[in-house]
């Protein structure tokens, strides 16, 4: 009886660590400038209405689109200055909008020989799908797990969150492709 605790307390203390490593890793930088063109991608900044300027007062918020022949893409970069509470993971965001969330984890991909990790949100709205990748970042560090980046927050930093989707998202492994292409290109190296 004791080697089955023994046994089950060890499995416990193991899902445990790992949860923590995956909460506590970062990579290096990684941010992203806006350009109207970007290789073969065209963008453009859309307009913010009263409800997107009320959500994000106290923060530098911007919403970009950008398109191809076969895609378009959104951008959402939020400048977190003083208040982190304008910050929060985009399902929620998704939800709170209509939107179902039909899967969101934890990926590490790679741009450019540079690893990166993301969360990674599959959602729908009726017809429409998007598949997302968020990820916050300073000028030391990035992550892509929110908790992670709540806890390395501090006022003096300024921290930025990115939101990268593609929108009509029907096969995941060219949406992945399209989306790692198009952060190549628009990241600042």
């Amino acid at each position: 009886m004791d080697i089955v605790v023994f046994c089950m307390a060890m499995t416990a203390a193991t899902a445990v660590m790992l949860m923590i490593g995956n909460i506590t890793k970062t990579y290096a930088p990684c941010k992203v400038s806006f350009q109207p063109v970007a290789g073969k991608y065209i963008g453009m900044e859309m307009d913010k209405d009263k409800s997107f300027e009320r959500f994000f007062k106290y923060s530098d918020a911007h919403h970009y689109k950008y398109s191809t022949v076969s895609a378009n893409f959104t951008l959402l970069t939020v400048d977190c200055h003083h208040d982190i509470h304008e910050i929060h993971p985009a399902s929620h965001c998704l939800r709170s909008s209509g939107w179902t969330i039909e899967s969101e984890k934890p990926i590490q991909i790679t741009i450019d020989e540079k690893k990166l990790n993301v969360t990674e949100v599959k959602a729908s709205w009726g017809k429409s799908k998007i598949l997302l990748w968020v990820w916050y970042s300073n000028d030391n560090v990035s992550t892509g797990n929110f908790i992670c980046f709540r806890r390395l927050w501090r006022k003096s930093e300024i921290w930025s969150s990115y939101q990268l989707g593609i929108m009509d998202s029907k096969d995941l492994d060219e949406s992945r492709s399209q989306l790692k292409d198009i952060l190549s290109t628009i990241m600042i190296k």
